[in-house]
């Protein structure tokens, strides 16, 4: 498991004994839905707890996967599984000195930075603002980090803002294919992006209101 804050830790304890109160509620909703290490935290201390309790662990497990009231849980749960998959592999692939393999689509190690090398500077964001509490005016709910967007259709879901926000995508060598503004009180927002403009690869979006700015990655692998 993943260290926490105090106060999310709390909110896991809190949510094991059936305790939370409304306002706790929806802070927790607002973590499983943004913190990708709170997820994984809470399923798995609900699986920990219900298997001392009960039964064996890959009963619980089986009984968690089955249950219909987790299943946009382990929707999520199964996405971020899938995606931390995907950004080792890349990982791997990139620092490896070894040829390139088969499945990874590419031929040359060129051809796989070209595409899927991180901007170091974006990086080290995404790093901090990871280990930092969320300091914003506005709030993104999802997408979460790093997804993979194969569908091409980039979906998103933000706590209401009075003022305008400006959208920018960029592919990994900072170049910007999307630029738009978001009009104030916007809550849902769904983007194509278009094969011929959004070849495989790692990309950003930014998300800007003044002075603030929360910037994500996500990957298109096909």
């Amino acid at each position: 498991m993943y260290p926490l804050h105090n106060n999310q830790q709390q909110l896991i304890e809190k949510y094991l004994l059936n305790d939370l109160t409304p306002i706790e509620q929806a802070d927790f909703d607002q973590l499983l839905a943004t913190n990708n290490e709170f997820v994984e935290n809470a399923l798995l201390e609900r699986i920990i707890k219900d298997a001392l309790a009960e039964t064996s662990l890959d009963e619980q497990l089986l009984v968690a996967k089955n249950d219909p009231n987790l299943a946009d849980f382990n929707a999520l749960l199964a996405d971020l599984d899938e995606s931390y998959a995907l950004q080792r592999q890349l990982n791997n692939w990139l620092s490896s000195d070894e040829s390139m393999p088969g499945q990874s689509g590419y031929s040359t190690r060129e051809e796989l930075e070209k595409q899927f090398a991180p901007v170091a500077e974006y990086e080290r964001v995404l790093i901090s603002s990871q280990r930092a509490s969320n300091t914003h005016h506005f709030e993104v709910l999802l997408p979460y980090n790093g997804i993979k967007c194969n569908n091409r259709v980039l979906e998103f879901k933000l706590s209401p803002s009075t003022e305008m926000l400006k959208l920018r995508i960029e592919n990994n060598q900072k170049r910007a294919l999307i630029k738009q503004n978001i009009e104030p009180n916007t809550t849902q927002l769904s983007l194509q992006l278009p094969a011929e403009q959004f070849p495989a690869g790692r990309y950003y979006w930014k998300l800007s209101k003044g002075d603030e700015i929360i910037i994500r990655e996500f990957f298109i692998w096909d």
